[in-house]
């Protein structure tokens, strides 16, 4: 059971929770490890591009909604580093796909060129603000212990 908060019996927090049930990979820090990471970030993004653009059709600003949110869930679990280059692939998924005229990198309306900077702009902002979070989850935990 996932607990908001470690009760006096000794229980564990959510993240602490999640991290134990994902693979031991997540959590190391050699090279293949951390490019494992990399990859996983990727395909996240990759996977929610080719559901959006072929399966479900969906306009620009709702996947850039679903962009944030699954990159706020990359940097909480993987980092901010994993965060970082998969808000760089978003946003170009976002231009290639999504905003016209598609399937090229050229942006035709100024009004998409909004939303594109409003994009990387807020997708910086919240995968920072995650990272933070959770860093600073973990040193109220440890300070706790």
């Amino acid at each position: 059971m996932l607990t908001a908060e470690a009760p006096a019996g000794g229980g564990l927090h959510v993240s602490q929770q999640l991290r134990k049930a994902l693979p031991l990979v997540f959590l190391n820090e050699g090279a293949p490890y951390v490019l494992f990471r990399f990859v996983i970030a990727l395909a996240a993004i990759g996977l929610l591009t080719l559901t959006c653009f072929r399966w479900i059709p969906v306009n620009a600003a709702t996947v850039a909604l679903l962009y944030v949110i699954v990159l706020v869930v990359i940097s909480h679990l993987l980092g901010l580093a994993e965060a970082i280059l998969a808000s760089l692939v978003a946003g170009f998924c976002l231009n290639y796909f999504f905003l016209s005229p598609v399937l090229t990198f050229r942006i035709a309306a100024a009004q998409d060129c909004v939303s594109f900077g409003t994009f990387f702009l807020a997708a910086f902002v919240t995968t920072r603000l995650a990272t933070r979070a959770r860093k600073g989850e973990e040193e109220a935990l440890a300070a706790r212990s």
